[in-house]
Formats: C-alpha cells, sequence, structure tokens
C-alpha cells in the first residue's frame, strides 16, 4: 500500500495579495534524474557508481547487445555511453560497483565466464576494452556480487557462493598471482557474503549476509591470513548486512536489510567491541537499506530499498547531531528501489535505481545536499519578508525520524 506523502497548506493574505504556499519534502531540493536506463543501453542497474574526473561509470545487470549487461558512462557533455556489452562468455548479470585504479576498471560479474558460468573478474580500459582476467568454478568461489577493493597491487573481494562449503569465499587477485582463495566461509563463520570489504590499518573488514551463531549474518576481520567474527547480527541488532561499511575517526558505521524493532533494518556503529543500533528503521521513513553508506564530513548518506512516500525507497542522511533524515522519496519517475551506495562529485551525491524512470529500466540520479536542499524543520526559522506590512511564511519540513 503507498503511503501518500502529508501535505499542509498556509495562506497568508496581507493587503490585497494573498499567498498560497504548498509545503513540501525535501526531495523537492534537489532530487534529480539525469538518465533513464533502458534495454538498449543496458538496464536494471544493480550497482553504484564511480567517479574519474569528471565521468561517472557503472554497469547494468542487464540489456546491452547480448541481455548479459553492460558496462556504462555518463558525463554532462556526453550524457550516457554504452562501453561494453557482456556476451556470457565474458560475464553476465554485473551486480558489483567498479573500481578505478590508473586508468584501468576492474569489477565482477555475478553470472557467465567459463563453465559452470559462476562469474568472472574483468578489466576494463579505453585502450584495450573489455578483458576477463579470471572465471570463478565454483571451488575458487561463486556469483560475486561486492566491489572490488585495492590494497597495493593486489584485488580483494568476496563471492556469494562456492568455496569448499559452497558458502562463499573471501579472494585475492594480482597480476602475478592471479586468483587466490584465501577464506571459505562455512556458516558458522558467515556465508553469502555480499558487501564490499574495507580496509583499515591493514585489517580488512565486512559482513555476511547470513550464518553466524545466529543464522543472521556477521561483521568480520580478516588479517594475517586469520578470520576473526565480531559480531553475530540477530533480529534485535539487525540481520542480513548487505552494504559496504564506512569508516569514521575510528568507528565503522553499516546498515542491515531486515530486522531492529520495527524489522525493516538498522544502522549500527561499531568500535571498542561494542555494536550499538543507531538507526531501527521503519517503513514511512524508509525500509531495507541494501546500498551501504557513503561519508561527507561528519554526515553518512544512504538508500532505502522501499518505503518513503510513496513506497519505492528513499534517500537519507544520518549524523550525531541531527539523527535520521529522510532527505528524498522516489516516486517511479525519479527511480524505484534504490539498490546500492552513493558517490559524491563535488557535494552533489550521484546514485543508481534499479527500476523506475521513462522506461522503466532504471535511472541515474543526482541529489545535492547541504544548503542547496531544503533545510531541517527544527532549524527553520520564520522568514519575514515583504514591505509595509505584506508579508509571507513558508515552512518546509523534511522527513525525520
Amino acid at each position: 500500500m503507498k503511503i501518500p506523502p502529508p501535505r499542509g497548506v498556509w495562506e497568508i493574505c496581507a493587503g490585497i495579495i494573498a499567498l498560497a504556499l504548498v509545503v513540501g519534502r525535501a526531495e523537492a531540493g534537489g532530487l534529480q534524474t539525469v538518465a533513464s536506463l533502458d534495454s538498449g543501453s543496458g538496464d536494471i542497474p544493480q550497482a553504484g557508481l564511480i567517479a574519474v574526473g569528471g565521468t561517472l561509470y557503472g554497469t547494468a545487470a542487464f540489456g546491452g547487445a547480448n541481455s548479459d549487461g553492460t558496462l556504462f558512462s555518463w558525463s554532462s557533455g556526453n550524457g550516457l555511453t554504452t562501453l561494453a556489452s557482456f556476451d556470457g562468455a565474458n560475464g553476465a548479470n554485473p551486480q558489483a560497483g567498479l573500481l578505478a585504479v590508473g586508468g584501468t576498471l576492474y569489477g565482477t560479474t555475478y553470472g557467465g565466464g567459463a563453465a559452470p558460468g559462476d562469474g568472472t573478474l574483468f578489466s576494463w580500459s579505453a585502450s584495450n576494452g573489455l578483458s576477463t582476467l579470471a572465471s570463478f568454478d565454483g571451488t575458487n568461489g561463486a556469483n560475486p556480487q561486492a566491489r572490488l577493493l585495492a590494497v597495493g597491487g593486489t584485488l580483494y573481494g568476496t563471492t556469494t557462493g562456492g568455496g569448499a562449503s559452497g558458502d562463499g569465499t573471501l579472494f585475492s587477485w594480482s597480476a602475478s598471482n592471479g586468483l587466490q582463495t584465501l577464506v571459505n566461509f562455512d556458516d558458522t563463520n558467515g556465508l553469502s557474503p555480499k558487501a564490499g570489504l574495507l580496509a583499515v590499518n591493514g585489517t580488512l573488514y565486512g559482513t555476511t549476509y547470513a550464518g553466524g551463531a545466529n543464522g543472521n549474518g556477521t561483521l568480520f576481520s580478516y588479517a594475517s591470513g586469520t578470520l576473526t567474527t565480531l559480531v553475530n547480527f540477530g533480529s534485535a541488532n539487525g540481520g542480513g548486512p548487505e552494504g559496504r561499511l564506512v569508516a569514521v575517526n575510528g568507528t565503522l558505521y553499516g546498515t542491515t536489510y531486515y530486522g531492529g524493532a520495527a524489522g525493516h533494518g538498522t544502522l549500527f556503529s561499531y568500535a571498542s567491541g561494542i555494536l550499538t543500533t543507531l538507526v531501527n528503521f521503519d517503513y514511512p521513513v524508509g525500509a531495507y537499506p541494501v546500498g551501504g553508506l557513503l561519508a561527507v564530513g561528519g554526515t553518512l548518506y544512504g538508500t532505502t530499498d522501499y518505503g518513503g512516500a510513496n513506497s519505492d525507497g528513499t534517500l537519507f542522511s544520518w549524523s550525531p547531531g541531527n539523527g535520521l533524515t529522510t532527505l528524498a522519496s522516489f516516486d517511479g519517475t525519479t527511480g524505484t528501489e534504490p539498490f546500492y551506495a552513493l558517490t559524491d562529485v563535488g557535494g552533489t551525491l550521484y546514485g543508481t535505481a534499479q527500476y523506475g524512470g521513462a522506461s522503466n529500466g532504471g535511472v541515474i540520479f543526482s541529489y545535492t545536499p547541504a544548503s542547496q536542499s531544503v533545510p531541517e524543520p527544527g532549524s527553520l526559522p520564520l522568514l519575514l519578508a515583504g514591505l509595509g506590512g505584506l508579508g509571507a511564511l513558508t515552512w518546509r519540513r523534511s522527513r525525520a525520524l
């Protein structure tokens, strides 16, 4: 059931002028559709964007010349450009975000590659095009969904399946050593890792979507060849962590897809061995955060897959001083089900929604926060304007928990 956004109208008349002011929500402050994807260019983007110079790069899970997905770029000058179409043999259905190292992009596909089609690790550059660097085959992992991480000259990542127990792997790849399995997940230490890894002071941190002591996923660290389970998620403190972690001043922050007080996911912090639930998502302010977090200054930004004013997902911010603020609700035209973490380019946030837009094939969207967006109700003073007793009061509200 769609939840209609509340509206308020204040009419203030002075003299012979009547001003009708329709009160809107914070999405009026800056959510814009930058591009609509379709089956030709590639549709249903299930990964976020990266910025290289003035150009954004991303992938679509389907569509393109072979209906197996695409790698694309977008810039304000050139618009949307399809750079490569996957064809099964070189991979299919990319679901992970890209990584830029020098002038080369690296990524993974969920399927395709050499038999039995368990996905690939690939590179792309303007000079060399698309190259398959490794094919997953079940024994070394299967079906990667998380963005790669570069540490020195080595790439690190995870697969959601395959490995010794079929529960996923943590792997490395380098030009000199090829693909190496570092950890085989086995349900006890977690299974099906879907979120990208984070490196802090030589230690890798990540999450598994399921498994662990309670079956609801884990938060883990990896260093010196050893995997350590730091947290076992349960129903009360969230479950199904799927989005990437961020580190701010020594504290890890992340989200869980479900669980918490309302069952619709949580935003948490982890420091000094303690997990703290900071937000319990519910449907009106946004539900099921899947994309992970972006830290800009002292504020975290993210998206929810569902909920909000139109049940199509939300864009939110969180900071210690202001708590959770719903900045925008998606509405189909601006996208539906935003699925991955945001990217900051010069103060403007960019992201993808996997459905919606002109062809319902997903969109690239932008949002300008802070001074360009509508301020919080608690911080908005009464604005008096006019001459000789003519005035108007505008009060705009943004969604807040």
